[in-house]
């Protein structure tokens, strides 16, 4: 089921500076170019407007090699806890740009959220704020309108609304041309008038927000491991050679707060039946030669576990994941740890074993002080 729109641009592209609003023709759900996969779906008419009918699953346009122009659709839903999509760019291996509604808090400061998704891991722990959603109010069983209007690396987003609710100064996967997918998790929720409009530079109003700012002394860069097993570290209060042997490295830059994003580079292991010791982990690691021995405090953050070797003993062990404190708790990403590091003179050895479960994988830190110390990935 699929009918991908190709709409004249010089009409469009005026009518783009006035408003929300353009004229593009809808994709009929009757397409047979529509992939549908999820646990219900049906189209049917609700509340006068042919519509698809989405529970735990994705509607996905894959032939829409869309990069730039305008994504618009109707989408109704009730109040309750639900997490509903629009992707685009997406490619193979799980990478793409992701914008989605959170019902359950509507006209709250996370509403909605922005995030982009690597090797198939969004990263909401990492990519929160007022740079990535916003306190938007939503029609409760209504019809509510969203454009998604994408230019290279910026985007804004209108939800009901003639002027963006949310503007994103930077998207942060490369610009590429990629299937659309339309999602719906765990309340079940209705699309209407879905069109897609390919345009090469399509007008940008919002602006941003205050920017994130990098926290005072954050490490720049990270050397980052291969994928491993994590569980078997569990046992291990001293590291040898072995356990780093056959991985292979890179090094990560930080961006934002100072968080490096380990899903840019690692792909997460199949999560374990029981879905709590998450098998999938990375050595972080830094090398921080001291002109003097002495303790120095170092404040760091994690998502979502981690196992904290110093000159290959292990000093701490903490869980930041979701829930992992109460039902409330999101496990996101910041300096809310520290420790005071018995730092050797000369070299000393800063291996971060981090494991990632859900929404997000990434390590941050900052020495307190760093005189007298060279620290390089």
């Amino acid at each position: 089921m699929k009918r991908v729109i190709i709409v004249a641009l010089g009409a469009m592209a005026f009518a783009l500076q006035s408003g929300p609003s353009v004229a593009g023709q809808v994709i009929s759900f009757d397409d047979e170019r529509w992939d549908i996969s999820a646990a219900d779906s049906r189209v049917e008419e609700f509340m006068g407007q042919q519509s698809l009918y989405l529970e735990n699953g994705r509607a996905m346009l894959a032939n829409a090699d869309f990069k730039n122009g305008i994504i618009e659709y109707d989408i109704a839903f009730a109040l309750e806890r639900g997490f509903h999509a629009v992707r685009w760019r997406l490619q193979e291996g799980g990478n793409f740009e992701e914008f989605y509604l959170r019902p359950q808090q509507s006209g709250r400061p996370d509403a909605n959220q922005y995030t982009p998704v690597f090797n198939g891991l969004a990263g909401w722990q990492l990519y929160f704020g007022p740079q990535f959603s916003a306190p938007t109010p939503y029609l409760d069983g209504q019809w509510n309108h969203v454009k998604i209007v994408v230019s290279g690396q910026r985007a804004d987003i209108y939800v009901n609304s003639d002027t963006p609710v949310l503007h994103i100064p930077e998207l942060k996967l490369p610009i590429s041309s990629g299937a659309i997918a339309l999602t719906s998790f765990l309340e079940p929720v209705h699309y209407a008038n879905v069109s897609v409009t390919p345009m090469d530079d399509p007008v940008i109003i919002g602006t941003s927000p205050e920017p994130e700012v990098l926290v005072e002394n954050a490490i720049p860069r990270w050397s980052i491991s291969s994928v491993f097993e994590g569980t078997r570290l569990f046992s291990k209060m001293t590291l040898d050679t072995d356990d780093t042997k056959g991985l292979t490295w890179q090094t990560l830059g930080v961006e934002g707060r100072g968080y490096a994003n380990i899903g840019r580079v690692a792909a997460r292991l199949p999560l374990l039946p029981d879905n709590a010791t998450q098998a999938s982990s990375v050595f972080a690691s830094l090398k921080v030669f001291a002109e003097e021995a002495g303790t120095r405090k170092f404040r760091f953050g994690y998502s979502d576990r981690v196992r904290v070797y110093l000159n290959g003993s292990l000093i701490y062990g903490g869980d930041n994941s979701y829930r992992s404190r109460d039902f409330r708790y999101l496990g996101t990403i910041g300096l809310f740890d520290e420790l005071y590091l018995p730092l050797e003179k000369g070299e000393n050895s800063l291996l971060f074993a981090v494991g990632e479960g859900f929404g997000g994988w990434g390590i941050m830190a900052a020495f307190d002080d760093p005189r007298g110390l060279t620290i390089t990935p």
